[in-house]
């Protein structure tokens, strides 16, 4: 079960790096970075609907998502991950993308 909660976003701007352990959390992230990256190629970005990452800066999305692939569990965390079904992969990661508190 998913029981990770992003901070409460008080003001976009003064927004500061989180840390991030959960890889369906990390996933959402992820795909919300790529979609709204202006630095990205058209076939690169995803479909996406707007999440609750939207509201973040881009800024502090990457930051957190680089602290979470230098953590040393994180290796661990990916492997069970990958190894859930496919459909319960989507599952989290849509839960993760709306569920920020």
């Amino acid at each position: 079960m998913n029981t990770w909660r992003a901070p409460q976003l008080q003001d976009a701007l003064g927004a500061k790096p989180f840390a991030v352990s959960d890889c369906a959390v990390a996933a959402a992230i992820a795909q919300c970075w790529l979609h709204r990256s202006e630095d990205m190629p058209a076939s690169v970005k995803l479909n996406h609907e707007p999440c609750d990452w939207c509201a973040y800066p881009l800024d502090v999305l990457l930051n957190s998502l680089n602290d979470f692939w230098r953590d040393e569990d994180t290796e661990y965390r990916e492997r069970d991950f990958r190894n859930l079904a496919k459909a319960v992969q989507r599952r989290l990661v849509e839960q993760a993308a709306h569920e920020v508190k």
